[in-house]
Order: C-alpha cells, then sequence, then structure tokens
C-alpha cells in the first residue's frame, strides 16, 4: 500500500489535541485491478469506547470510476491515533484461466477450483483448501481416464480408489515430476482438510503453484505428443 490519505480532525471529533490521521489505501482497485487509481471522496465515523473508532471510506477509481468501500479500525490515544485496514469491498469473483488442454479433459476441475477460488477471495481460508483438493483429484482421474479405452469396469474401479493409487499411474507418459508434484499437491491438501497440519510452513499459495506446476507438466506432455503425431519426417 504506497498511496496514504490524512485525514483531517474534524471526521473523528474526539478532541482537540488530535492532528489527523493516515490511512493506507488499498493499492489496486478491486474491479479493474490498477494500481494507485483510488481516490478518497467521502467517509464516515462511529466511535467506540477506550479510544476505539471505526471509519468508513469511500474511494473512487479514477480509471473505471467504480467505488471502492474501506473499512478502518482506529485506536490509541487521541492525541496519536493509528489506523488499520480492517476490510475492502465489494470483492469481485475472480475466474482462473487455464489451458484448453485442461478444460477439455476435465471441465468439472474447472468448475470446483474456480469455486474453491471464489471461497478464497472472500477470506474463508479454511474451507478452500478443501475445494482445490476436491478440483485436483476430479482432475488427475479424468485425465487417467482419458488416456484409455477402459472397460467400464476398470474405469469404476480408477473412479473409487485412493486419489494415491490414481497418481501412481501417471508414471507411463508423463513427465517424471509429475506424479511428484500430484504426491505433494495432495499431501498439503490434506493438512487443509484433516485435523493435523504436518506442513506448517506451506499455505493455500503453494497448494495453487503446486497444481499449476503439476497442470503445466502435464499440458507439456500432452501437446509434445500431438507434435510428434502430427508432424513426420518428409
Amino acid at each position: 500500500m504506497d498511496k496514504i490519505y490524512k485525514v483531517k480532525q474534524e471526521v473523528f471529533n474526539l478532541g482537540g489535541q488530535l492532528k489527523g490521521i493516515y490511512l493506507d489505501v488499498p493499492q489496486k482497485c478491486p474491479k479493474c485491478e490498477y494500481n494507485d487509481t483510488l481516490q478518497l471522496k467521502t467517509h464516515v465515523s462511529w466511535e467506540f469506547p477506550q479510544y476505539l473508532c471505526q471509519l468508513s471510506v469511500i474511494f473512487k477509481c479514477c480509471h473505471c470510476k467504480m467505488p471502492t468501500y474501506a473499512i478502518y479500525l482506529i485506536s490509541g490515544p487521541k492525541f496519536s491515533p493509528s489506523s488499520h485496514l480492517i476490510d475492502v469491498f465489494p470483492r469481485y469473483k475472480r475466474a482462473s484461466d487455464f489451458d484448453s488442454i485442461i478444460s477439455e479433459i476435465s471441465p468439472r476441475f474447472i468448475e470446483i477450483y474456480n469455486q474453491a477460488y471464489v471461497a478464497e477471495q472472500n477470506n474463508l481460508t479454511e474451507l478452500c483448501g478443501m475445494g482445490y483438493r476436491k478440483a485436483f483429484e476430479i482432475f488427475i482421474k479424468d485425465y487417467v481416464l482419458s488416456k484409455e479405452n477402459y472397460s467400464d469396469s476398470y474405469a469404476a474401479t480408477i473412479r473409487n480408489e485412493q486419489i494415491s493409487a490414481t497418481i501412481d499411474r501417471l508414471n507411463s507418459d508423463a513427465h517424471p515430476l509429475t506424479k511428484e508434484l500430484a504426491k505433494r499437491v495432495i499431501w498439503l491438501c490434506n493438512d487443509q482438510t484433516h485435523y493435523s497440519n504436518y506442513h506448517p510452513d506451506k499455505n493455500i499459495t503453494d497448494i495453487k503453484q503446486l497444481i499449476n506446476d503439476t497442470l503445466y507438466w502435464l499440458c507439456v506432455s500432452i501437446r509434445s505428443q500431438q507434435y510428434i503425431n502430427d508432424i513426420k519426417h518428409k
């Protein structure tokens, strides 16, 4: 947050010693995502006991012209108050883009992944990890099922087996890194699903990065094989 505004004393009515409060402004407009475009338009405050005050501020983006609402908690003694940004609205729901190869293999993966992504954008951090795990499991199974014309009974076996068993089936035609990355996606996602967290130094960002890396190598393998099949020496 690079830009700051100084809000005048009259806003708070906290007494003559208050010289002004500096507010950290969200760096990006949540609508157009341009940097440093939010300009303060108006504000209103509510006082609470013991030097607490909630400040609601309306910014306007000078690029897309859309309003942004920010809520601050003002605390500390009257002569040196401090502000803390609590939340920013609205939260626009943004979808993640994936290679067309991924969407062709598993449209359901795209749908579930983006539902988890919306949960993350709404700070539902205890839920989105479980959603990412389900999306990834769906994709791995859809990928394996797409490689062969399995019988109905054998396909049912793949659908119902543990995800670790399905990951073991990635050996034959995928990049060597794919299997190891996929295992680690599940390990981290299990930490988000079960009571104990065995990798406390990793978080949702790591899960998404591992998912993206796994999908990248699968796409490389698929697209490379397509070119090998399509282009013959003449």
